[in-house]
């Protein structure tokens, strides 16, 4: 079976999900070909696809290296996700139905029970997914999960399932309430103070890092 980019680009922002390498680590495409038991060729594009990404960053005569964000940068990302995030929840609402809102409230079901935090940053991904998936807006979805997967790979991936658990489940909960009240000031509101407090995780990571 022949190992396409993506495929391996996968593997990669698995990997780094999973925090294989540190923010500024050096990727070598002979050691990710010999991981991956791929050829140097489809790790390039990979790398290249994850340099569109924001993850790598792809620097002349160096090479790949994981991206390492500071504060300015994790700012400047939410507030990016806020602007497209609450057009998308605006979009959205209206939309939804029962057996829609009844999908992303089962999703939210799962996540809570979730111990495995590679398990429980897929079911978060999932859950925001299905709650913007009515909005119809294909661009904007692929920047939002652009902009998430940039400081999830930084910040969340160190974050534990019990990182602000209650507080995470009930944001979850009350964007599943205000949507299906068909609420959007209302849910939009929720939604806001949900990225704020997820900023602030991510930021307080970083500073402790460093």
């Amino acid at each position: 079976m022949t190992t396409t980019a993506s495929d391996i680009a996968d593997r990669i922002r698995d990997d780094l999900n999973e925090g294989i390498w540190a923010p500024g680590d050096a990727l070598r495409q002979e050691e990710l070909a010999e991981r991956y038991g791929a050829s140097r060729m489809p790790v390039r594009e990979a790398l290249l696809i994850l340099d569109g990404e924001g993850l790598v960053s792809m620097l002349p005569n160096r090479g790949a290296m994981v991206v390492q964000l500071n504060e300015h940068d994790v700012v400047e990302i939410f507030d990016l996700r806020r602007l497209i995030e609450t057009y998308l929840l605006t979009h959205a609402i209206p939309r939804h139905d029962a057996k829609s809102l009844a999908r992303t409230e089962a999703i939210q079901l799962e996540l809570e029970a979730e111990d495995n935090r590679s398990g429980w940053l897929e079911g978060d991904r999932q859950f925001h997914a299905r709650l913007y998936e009515p909005a119809a807006k294909p661009r904007a979805l692929a920047m939002a999960s652009t902009l998430r997967a940039q400081v999830e790979r930084y910040g969340l991936q160190r974050l534990s399932p019990d990182t602000r658990r209650t507080e995470w489940a009930n944001e979850h909960r009350e964007l599943i309430a205000t949507a299906r009240s068909k609420d959007v000031a209302a849910c939009r509101k929720v939604l806001m103070a949900h990225l704020d407090q997820t900023q602030e995780a991510v930021l307080n990571r970083i500073r402790t890092a460093i």
